[in-house]
């Protein structure tokens, strides 16, 4: 992040193509500048069926989930007919956690998925969580032909 009174190398003087959404609406916390929300990044999509599925957008959807689902990681892979998306879920709310994200991805994407759902510590083992202090995030979404078991590698 560009820090805010540094004007001679503002945040948005980088081509990321990332598609941002700027507000000029009032903050209720009394801030007067304008807001960025990041909506994506335009230039990592994946092509399935007639639509394009972005990391951003499908993250956006695990997340929506409920928080008693105790959804905390995910990855997808992008086929050219279905997305393929597996989740670490408690048992007692799998089914449910499975078919909202199924029907969700269909309603906001367009696009058909099949969600799996894994006992917590499937895609990323607890002992990584614990050995690894400096863990900032996993890679989530992949292409057709890439290795999608690499989503435990982590970037620090």
């Amino acid at each position: 992040m560009t820090p805010l009174f540094r004007e001679a190398m503002p945040l948005l003087r980088y081509n990321l193509e990332d598609d941002v959404d700027v507000s000029y609406d009032a903050c209720d916390c009394g801030w007067q500048l304008p807001t960025v929300r990041v909506l994506g990044r335009s230039a990592v999509g994946y092509p399935v069926g007639h639509g394009t599925v972005t990391q951003a957008a499908v993250e956006e959807l695990v997340f929506a989930l409920p928080a008693r689902y105790e959804v905390t990681f995910w990855r997808a892979q992008a086929g050219p007919d279905r997305l393929r998306v597996e989740i670490e879920v408690p048992d007692q709310h799998r089914a449910a956690a499975c078919a909202q994200l199924c029907g969700s991805i269909l309603s906001a994407l367009d696009v058909d998925a099949q969600v799996c759902g894994l006992p917590p510590g499937r895609l990323v083992p607890h002992q990584v969580l614990t050995a690894q202090p400096d863990v900032l995030k996993p890679r989530g979404l992949f292409g057709a032909d890439e290795n999608w078991d690499s989503a435990l590698l982590y970037y620090r």
